[in-house]
């Protein structure tokens, strides 16, 4: 990275843990023009974390958003994710409580400084330990997505997402069987989602158990 900066590239990275974040990536990181950082929470929630293994505190967040904005960084992104394994049914209040702490520590370590929220739904993947965990439906998503923007907005967070139907298409052609080849084919002509979700059975959740089950024993072979 010294070596790119100081032949006058400019670095991009996409995220970084939040464990990852040093004073000294850092001040490389603005030397080489960057003035916003992108960082991977995916939950709040202590004990969401220890079960999805990927740890941190409310402190070592807080020292990030220090150490960040004190060297000259004026936003940061953070991905976090709604349903995730073990996730409380009002997830939505931790995640409200604590960006608007970050926001407030924000303004006070450097006034005028943007946090973004980017919300996406969890989506089990297959060959993973989560894979049979459920993916979260739509009314449920929209309905907290809608209390996060709303309490976000009064303090000038911005939330960002994709579609809960984008994420719906991903989860189907992650766990799906072969019979998935039929909505490639839809998206392939660029048919809608109401048609592509018509060829879906209602009892979707048994419907992917039993596409799950089938591409394990091919795995397994």
């Amino acid at each position: 990275l010294e070596k790119l900066i100081y032949f006058k590239f400019k670095p991009s990275l996409s995220s970084l843990s939040v464990t990852s974040v040093k004073q000294e990536l850092l001040e490389l990181l603005v030397k080489g023009g960057m003035n916003s950082l992108t960082l991977g929470v995916e939950t709040f929630d202590n004990e969401v974390q220890k079960r999805v293994g990927k740890i941190v505190t409310a402190k070592k967040l807080s020292e990030c958003f220090e150490l960040a904005f004190g060297m000259g960084m004026k936003s940061i992104k953070l991905y976090l994710m709604l349903g995730l394994p073990g996730a409380e049914s009002d997830e939505e209040n931790l995640i409200i409580e604590e960006v608007t702490n970050l926001h407030k520590l924000a303004q006070t370590q450097k006034p005028g400084s943007r946090i973004t929220i980017s919300l996406n739904p969890f989506i089990p993947k297959i060959a993973t330990l989560f894979k049979r965990e459920r993916f979260m439906g739509e009314k449920s998503f929209r309905r907290k997505m809608g209390v996060i923007r709303k309490k976000c907005a009064k303090i000038g967070v911005k939330v960002k997402s994709e579609s809960h139907r984008d994420s719906l298409i991903q989860y189907l052609l992650s766990c799906g069987d072969e019979s998935m080849s039929t909505i490639i084919e839809m998206l392939a002509l660029k048919k809608n989602f109401s048609e592509i979700r018509n060829t879906l059975p209602d009892d979707l959740e048994s419907y992917m158990s039993s596409s799950i089950e089938k591409v394990d024993k091919l795995i397994l072979r």
